[in-house]
C-alpha cells in the first residue's frame, strides 16, 4: 500500500517540486546573465578601489614631509597623466567591449603570448590588493587603541610580531568579500555603492569642517608659504601615481555587466580619478591643518597618525568614529572592488584558453564561482606572512599594472597605424608616460625604486608564469 501511495501520489508531487526548482534556477541564472546595470556603477567601483588605506596614511608619511604645495602639484599632475592613459582605454573599449580589459585588447591584436603576459601581471596587481586591504583592517587595532586584542604573538617575520587576532580579522574580511561576490554582481554593486558613499561623505565632512575654521586656514597658509617648491619632491609624489590611482581600470572589467555607453562610461571612469585626486588632497589638507607654524622645523618627525590626531582635535569623538567608518569603507570597498576585477580577469583568461576552463564555470547567480573561491584561497595565504613581508610583493605587483598600461598604448598605436598609417599621438604620449612610470621602479636613484626583496619576488613570478605558459601551450 505504501509503495502504491508513493508511486501514484508522492512521485508526481516530487517531480513537480523538482521542475519548479529547476525553473527557478534557470530564471535566476538567466536574470544574472542578461541583466545590465547603469554606467554609474563604474564610478563607485573605481573610486572605491582608488581610495584605500594609503589615503589615510600617506598624508603623514609622504605628502606633508615633501611639502603641501609639492604634493598638491604631484597629485594633480599624476591624476592628469592617468586621465590621459584612461582615454586610450576608452578608445579600445569602443572596439572591444569585452570582459578582460587589457588582457583582451592584447590578445586580439598581439596574440596569445602577449595576452598571457598582460593577463598574468594584471591578475597579480589586482590580487595583491585584496590581502593588502584585508591586513590594513588590523592596523585599526593599533591606530585606535584596541591593543587588548593583541594578546600574544604567534611568531615573527622581519622582526614584526604576528598576532592571531590580526590573522583572523584579515581572513574574515576576505571570506565575507568572497560570499558577497558569490551572490552575484548585483549584490556586489550594492555593497560597493554604500561603502564608497559612506567613505566619500566622511571625507567631505572632514574637509568642510576644517575649512570653516580660521585657525586651520592660517596653519595651511603658513605651510604653503614657508615650504619651498622642489622638483624632486614633486617627482616623489608623481611617481606614486600608478599606485595612487590604481583602480580606475577596474571599471573596464565590468563592461559586459553594464549597459555600456561610451560617453557615460568614459566620463565616470575619469571622474573616479578626479574625485580620487580631490580626496587625496582633502585628507592631506585636513592632516596639515593641525600643524602650527612653530612645528615646521620638526615636520620630518610627523608620522601616519597625524591625520587621526588632526581629526580628533577638530571633531572629537564623533570625528574618531567617522574616521573609523571612512577607513573601514575604504578598506572593504577596495577588497570588494578588486575581488570583482580579479575575478573578471581570471574568467576572461579561462574563456580564451589561457587558464584552465574550470575558472570560467559559473554558479546560479551568473558569476565565476571557481575563480572567486580560488582568489579567496590565494588571498588567505598572504596574512600569515605579515604585512611587512607582504609589502615587498605588493611593491613588485605595481609592475603588473604598468605592463598593462604599456600594452594598452602599444595596441592603440598599432590599430591607428593599420587604419591610416599614422601614429596616434595620445597613444604615443601615453606610452612615454608608462615608460616613465616603469623607469621610476627600476632606476636606482628613483625614490620609488623597487627594493631587493621585491626584485626577487618579481623574478620568481616571471619564472612561474613562464613555466605555467609552457605547460598550458603543450596541453592546448
Amino acid at each position: 500500500m505504501g509503495q502504491k501511495f508513493w508511486g501514484y501520489v508522492g512521485a508526481p508531487k516530487l517531480h513537480r517540486i523538482y521542475k519548479r526548482a529547476k525553473t527557478r534556477h534557470k530564471i535566476i541564472q538567466g536574470y544574472a546573465m542578461k541583466k545590465r546595470y547603469s554606467n554609474i556603477n563604474v564610478l563607485f567601483l573605481c573610486l572605491g578601489c582608488i581610495i584605500g588605506w594609503g589615503a589615510f596614511v600617506l598624508p603623514g608619511e609622504v605628502f606633508i614631509k615633501n611639502g603641501v604645495a609639492n604634493s598638491l602639484i604631484g597629485l594633480t599632475l599624476g591624476s592628469l597623466l592617468i586621465i590621459l592613459i584612461s582615454r586610450n582605454y576608452s578608445v579600445l573599449l569602443s572596439r572591444f567591449p569585452k570582459v578582460g580589459g587589457e588582457f583582451y585588447f592584447t590578445l586580439k591584436i598581439l596574440g596569445k603570448k602577449h595576452g598571457f603576459i598582460c593577463g598574468w601581471f594584471l591578475a597579480l596587481a589586482y590580487l595583491c590588493i585584496i590581502p593588502l586591504n584585508a591586513t590594513a583592517l588590523c592596523l585599526l587595532i593599533d591606530a585606535f587603541g584596541l591593543d587588548f586584542l593583541h594578546t600574544q604573538a604567534l611568531y615573527e617575520i622581519f622582526d614584526t610580531p604576528l598576532f592571531l587576532s590580526d590573522i583572523i580579522i584579515s581572513l574574515v574580511a576576505i571570506f565575507l568579500a568572497c560570499l558577497i561576490n558569490l551572490r552575484g554582481i548585483h549584490f556586489a554593486f550594492i555593497f560597493q555603492f554604500f561603502l564608497t558613499l559612506f567613505l566619500s561623505l566622511s571625507i567631505c565632512y572632514f574637509a568642510f569642517g576644517v575649512g570653516l575654521e580660521s585657525v586651520s586656514l592660517e596653519n595651511l597658509k603658513y605651510l604653503f608659504t614657508h615650504q619651498e617648491i622642489h622638483f624632486s619632491s614633486i617627482l616623489i609624489v608623481l611617481s606614486l601615481a600608478p599606485w595612487l590611482y590604481l583602480g580606475f581600470d577596474c571599471g573596464v572589467q565590468i563592461i559586459q555587466d553594464i549597459k555600456y555607453n561610451r560617453t557615460h562610461f568614459s566620463l565616470f571612469m575619469q571622474l573616479s580619478i578626479v574625485f580620487g585626486c580631490i580626496f587625496y588632497i582633502a585628507l592631506m589638507l585636513v592632516a596639515a591643518a593641525s600643524i602650527e607654524s612653530g612645528r615646521l622645523d620638526s615636520i620630518s618627525l610627523i608620522d601616519s597618525s597625524i591625520l587621526r590626531q588632526s581629526v580628533h582635535n577638530h571633531f572629537g569623538n564623533l570625528g574618531d568614529f567617522l574616521l573609523i567608518v571612512a577607513i573601514f569603507g575604504a578598506v572593504v570597498s577596495g577588497i570588494n572592488g578588486f575581488f570583482i576585477a580579479t575575478t573578471k580577469v581570471l574568467y576572461a583568461m579561462s574563456l580564451h584558453n589561457v587558464l584552465p576552463h574550470i575558472f570560467a564555470s559559473k554558479n546560479q547567480y551568473g558569476v565565476a564561482s571557481v575563480s572567486i573561491i580560488f582568489i579567496a584561497c590565494i588571498a588567505s595565504i598572504m596574512p600569515f606572512f605579515g604585512r611587512k613581508a607582504f609589502l615587498y610583493v605588493v611593491d613588485m605587483s605595481c609592475v603588473g599594472i604598468i605592463i598593462a598600461f604599456l600594452y594598452v598604448h602599444i595596441v592603440v598605436i598599432i590599430l591607428r597605424y593599420k587604419k591610416d598609417l599614422r601614429i596616434d599621438m595620445l597613444g604615443f604620449i601615453g606610452l612615454c608616460i608608462s615608460f616613465f612610470f616603469m623607469a621610476s621602479l627600476f632606476l636606482p636613484f628613483s625614490p620609488s625604486a623597487l627594493k631587493t626583496p621585491s626584485l626577487i619576488a618579481l623574478v620568481v613570478w616571471i619564472v612561474i608564469g613562464w613555466v605555467f605558459f609552457r605547460l598550458r601551450i603543450k596541453r592546448t
